[in-house]
């Protein structure tokens, strides 16, 4: 039985996943420090205190590291003597900068204006075609709001494109919306969201779409997993609508989807784009407040008690033989 006041303990394996995941690529590398970045003063939730003194630090020193590794035309490579790059891991990279800078976390050791130019050139050129297929407008979707994370000027005129065409899907329209937000185009991501919204069909406790990655065939890329529409707009809906209860259904489609894979999200790109979903959704509800003492008792018999104060406290477990 376990007392969880935030969520925060469920993703303790998703974390470790990520954190300890024992491979180099520069997309995994980057993911592994996520954790740091996005939940760095939480980290005794996630039993990682022992390994990292100071995550700031860490975070910084492993930031520095992958810039180390930035080509010249300003992308990075899957690997990290790689000799050409990848707007994927490039996206990513982006993505994660952009959140450490949120969080005061130094980001030098990278060229944020030629990262950022490289996946504005890479989205622009996905979307020169007129009647551009879905997976152009996907990548385009996700190469501009990864440049947005960085303070990048985008083209809005193709950003409202992508939004326009029949062939953007679910996953694609929530992109867009971010990066409207991140442009101080809260009109215009609302407007997105209503979009959005008109493909989503909420369940007793979940939710479903019939403009997502399942329902257009899929395309690949390491982004493309079936948890990532529901992450996308989580991380959407929750910071245009903090109150709406499609949050929700959509948190616990999830954490469903977290079970069926063992603790953590299918691979570490997928699992650090749901925690990425699920900080925002911790950190917009002001879990920072919580101040509350809970139980649970079966036949009137307590099983479990906690007093939780703030978003770092620390789940209450009690352990019982199925006999008893």
């Amino acid at each position: 039985v376990q007392l969880d006041p935030t969520r925060l303990g469920t993703l303790k394996e998703a974390v470790n996943y990520v954190f300890h995941y024992p491979y180099g690529c520069l997309e995994q590398k980057s993911a592994s420090i996520l954790p740091l970045v996005a939940f760095g003063k939480y980290i005794k939730i996630f039993s990682l205190e022992s390994e990292v003194k100071n995550p700031k630090a860490v975070a910084e020193k492993t930031l520095k590291e992958i810039g180390k590794s930035q080509r010249y035309d300003g992308g990075f490579p899957y690997w990290p003597a790689g000799s050409y790059s990848s707007p994927f891991v490039s996206m990513r990279i982006a993505e994660i900068a952009g959140l450490a800078k949120q969080n005061g976390i130094s980001v030098k050791g990278i060229n944020e204006e030629t990262l950022a130019n490289y996946l504005i050139e890479f989205a622009n050129n996905n979307c020169m075609e007129e009647d551009a297929v879905r997976y152009s407008l996907y990548e385009a979707a996700q190469a501009y709001y990864a440049a947005s994370c960085l303070g990048a000027n985008i083209s809005l005129k193709n950003v409202q494109k992508i939004i326009d065409s029949e062939n953007a899907d679910s996953e694609t329209l929530a992109l867009c919306g971010l990066a409207c937000l991140n442009c101080d185009e809260k009109a215009r991501a609302k407007t997105v969201a209503s979009k959005l919204r008109k493909y989503i069909t909420m369940t007793a406790r979940g939710a479903a779409f019939t403009n997502g990655w399942k329902n257009g065939g899929a395309y690949w890329s390491f982004f493309n997993d079936s948890s990532e529409v529901y992450a996308l707009s989580l991380q959407l809906f929750t910071q245009l609508q903090p109150k709406d209860d499609l949050n929700q259904h959509l948190v616990y489609e999830l954490l469903t989807l977290q079970k069926a894979g063992k603790g953590y999200w299918t691979s570490t790109a997928a699992t650090a784009r749901v925690l990425i979903a699920l900080r925002e959704y911790i950190q917009t509800n002001n879990l920072e407040h919580l101040n509350f003492s809970a139980e649970v008792l079966l036949n009137k018999k307590q099983l479990a008690k906690g007093s939780f104060k703030g978003a770092a406290s620390v789940p209450e477990e009690a352990a019982f033989a199925f006999k008893d």
